[in-house]
């Protein structure tokens, strides 16, 4: 059935499958060039048994897949290889997981996994163009062919035999343990509460320059300047190719074939304008020859990206000053940051997370770095001098000490204020007052909250005072109905929360919640009975890095 489903289709579609994430596991894979080597190579071993190269191969493909699955992209660029060692490494414990369990998955149960995943949400019918244009697109997206595809169906259908085979133990959940789960999740509380905020008690801080050479004497690690680099770079933005991009796209004689093809696969409700209205047929597809445009301009900029990168590192004696001259050699501008630091990267640039990271990685022996991906563009960095440390003068930093210091201040007069008045609201409960009463004398106003459950994930007139929902939440639930809360240090000041009214589940509600509810539980428990079995096995694989030398006394 594979081969008709291979004949039946063709549009641009992808699906999510939600697979099982051990992510408590760590892993190496070997490096690249030993995936190159010869056969007879070392590529570890799974429980006593050697492992082949091809065995990282289809694991490394079907990593790639279930990547491209979840997120909608393909992990390309720095930072993605820790993360896609890790899930090749699953998939490669997976296949020789199932395999030591005789799993075999037909040729029927992958016709049955695609078709539930690729049918018309009208009919229900299995789409002949969502196929093969899914197809198509990990095809010239990732260079991924259906044969590795349907390789990645098989894993992950042994992975959910697997799941169900050791998540057994987590079925045995009764009904009775699911109904009082069930209540304890879904019974609600009403409550009442006060913020006290430091913004109210700014202006009540005094000033002066002896207390402000204090607090910044006191505190002058918090105001060190830490080192910082700065680097030369050249920046090849991807909208400077767009013309070339337009040329290039004016030469194909199936375009507007390939324009209508989109509009068709992705749907006319795809298509909107920024105020979420339907663009016309003309419009979209207007936007759809832009994204032509933008991602062929990408593709161009890439290709000088990188040949300009080769040149670079091609000069046999490697220094900072081959990034200025090959820049030289072709025209290109190149520019200079201002000195920054890890944490914050320069802060007048648009770049990627790892820039700084990696400009703080070069030195004078190794001034070059690889190409840095970006958005709209690819950066080449070299060193140019590092900053070192230093600690600033008051003078310098004046503004912010004064505005630290107000800050400090105003928060130890709200807690101040915050603890005498959760001492007297307690009193007064025990005397019989009402919570708002007492706020009322106080000079405070309560807050109502509606009724929450523990599931609760979202309460305006809490959030609005910056307070997290979960901690009050947690706070009032500790609490007998008619008592308040402690002051508690939180968000811009802190809060006293009072329960008043406990409302148990809906007895109508539970009945007909409850089954569903008791089989999210056991599937819960399935997940983490499955998680532990795994995390046994992968112990005694052979797969985990082996421990380094203790060091030498």
């Amino acid at each position: 059935m594979i081969g008709t489903l291979r004949k039946h289709s063709q549009a641009l579609w992808y699906f999510i499958i939600v697979i099982i994430v051990i992510s408590f596991v760590y892993f190496f894979t070997p490096e690249v060039d030993q995936l190159g080597a010869s056969a007879s190579a070392d590529f570890g071993s799974f429980q006593g048994e050697k492992l082949k190269r091809q065995d990282w191969l289809d694991a490394s493909s079907q990593a790639r897949v279930s990547f491209f699955l979840q997120t909608g992209r393909w992990p390309t660029g720095a930072g993605m290889e820790q993360r896609m060692d890790m899930i090749t490494r699953q998939r490669l414990m997976i296949n020789k997981l199932a395999a030591k369990a005789g799993i075999l998955v037909s040729d029927d149960a992958v016709s049955t996994y695609i078709v539930r995943n690729f049918s018309d949400p009208q009919t229900g019918a299995f789409s002949k163009t969502q196929y093969d244009g899914f197809l198509q697109n990990i095809a010239s997206t990732g260079g991924v062919q259906e044969e590795q595809f349907i390789e990645f169906v098989r894993s992950d259908l042994a992975l959910q035999t697997l799941s169900r085979l050791h998540g057994q133990s987590g079925q045995f959940v009764s009904t009775r343990a699911a109904d009082g789960l069930f209540r304890r999740e879904n019974e609600q509380l009403e409550a009442e509460a006060v913020f006290i905020s430091t913004s109210n008690y700014v202006s009540r801080v005094s000033i002066t320059t002896n207390a402000i050479s204090t607090y910044f004497t006191n505190r002058l690690a918090s105001y060190r300047i830490p080192e910082r680099v700065v680097v030369n770079y050249v920046y090849f933005a991807f909208t400077n190719f767009n013309d070339k991009a337009e040329a290039a796209l004016a030469t194909e004689t199936n375009l507007t074939a390939r324009i209508e093809t989109e509009y068709t696969n992705r749907g006319t409700n795809a298509f909107r304008d920024a105020e979420g209205k339907m663009l016309s047929a003309e419009d979209a597809k207007k936007k759809i020859r832009a994204e032509f445009i933008e991602t062929k301009a990408s593709e161009l900029g890439q290709k000088v990206a990188f040949d300009f990168a080769n040149e670079v590192f091609a000069i046999a004696e490697v220094k900072s000053e081959n990034l200025l001259t090959v820049a030289k050699k072709h025209g290109y501008g190149v520019k200079e940051t201002k000195p920054f630091t890890e944490l914050d990267g320069p802060e007048d640039m648009d770049v990627p997370g790892n820039f700084a990271s990696t400009a703080f990685n070069l030195s004078t022996e190794e001034p070059l770095a690889s190409p840095l991906n970006w958005i709209n563009g690819i950066y080449l960095i070299a060193y140019n001098r590092r900053v070192a440390s230093e600690s600033p003068a008051l003078s310098n930093v004046w503004d912010k000490v004064v505005a630290d210091y107000k800050s400090s201040q105003a928060l130890e007069l709200a807690v101040q204020a915050g603890t005498k008045l959760a001492a007297s609201v307690n009193q007064g409960l025990a005397a019989g007052l009402s919570f708002s009463s007492i706020l009322e004398t106080n000079g405070f106003k309560s807050v109502e909250i509606p009724a929450f459950s523990r599931n609760t994930r979202s309460i305006p007139q809490v959030e609005d005072f910056g307070v997290s929902p979960s901690e009050v939440i947690g706070a009032a639930f500790n609490l007998e109905v008619g008592h308040a809360s402690t002051f508690r240090r939180s968000g811009r000041g802190g809060y006293i929360v009072m329960t008043k009214k406990l409302i148990p589940v809906d007895e109508a509600k539970l009945k007909e919640d409850l089954p569903e509810f008791l089989n999210d539980v056991r599937s819960e428990r399935m997940n983490l009975a499955f998680q532990e079995w795994f995390s046994a096995e992968f112990a005694q694989s052979g797969l985990a890095p082996a421990q380094p030398a203790p060091a030498e006394q």
